[in-house]
């Protein structure tokens, strides 16, 4: 298996640690594909080393691109204030905007103008509500047998909470 061009490239930076780099070395030495790679990518490292740009050359061209800028980037843009900027409407899109404004205008006065009501609604807690499933009693069983108490105590054994008023006349 060859070498790709990121392992050649740690290996010519110097940056490869030992074992690695005794494989690399010997698999440089046996595959002619990867050293020919090899090469190619340390005349391009020697290249790239040797076409530094010193001070002198930087200088020498930085007046001119500066001017260049000035003159044909910065000098173009024409400075205008928001005020002085002209904005056209079409006659559907003045309609569409002065029909919202009325909207608007109409709706806040209902609302600074009008009473509000306000209607108390009761929560209902899901807790509160029971399913009732119908009870079919006997001819024989019926309710007047059974006394307050006891229906008091049923109804609790089944979870109801009962509250009882007593109607005085």
């Amino acid at each position: 298996m060859c070498l790709d061009d990121q392992i050649l490239s740690t290996y010519l930076d110097n940056e490869l640690v030992q074992p690695w780099k005794d494989q690399v070395e010997e698999h440089i030495r046996n595959c002619t594909a990867c050293s020919n790679r090899y090469l190619a990518l340390l005349r391009l490292h020697e290249h790239v080393k040797n076409a530094q740009i010193d001070d002198e050359s930087i200088k020498k061209h930085k007046d001119h691109v500066l001017s260049y800028l000035e003159n044909n980037v910065l000098n173009s843009e024409k400075k205008s204030s928001f005020l002085k900027k002209q904005i056209k409407f079409s006659f559907s899109q003045f309609v569409g905007v002065a029909a919202a404004f009325v909207i608007v205008f109409v709706g806040s006065l209902a609302l600074v103008s009008g009473k509000s009501r306000r209607i108390d609604v009761p929560q209902i807690n899901s807790l509160d509500i029971n399913n009732v499933s119908p009870v079919s009693y006997t001819q024989s069983e019926s309710l007047d047998s059974y006394t307050i108490e006891e229906l008091l105590q049923n109804l609790e054994s089944r979870g109801l909470i009962v509250t009882v008023q007593l109607k005085t006349k």
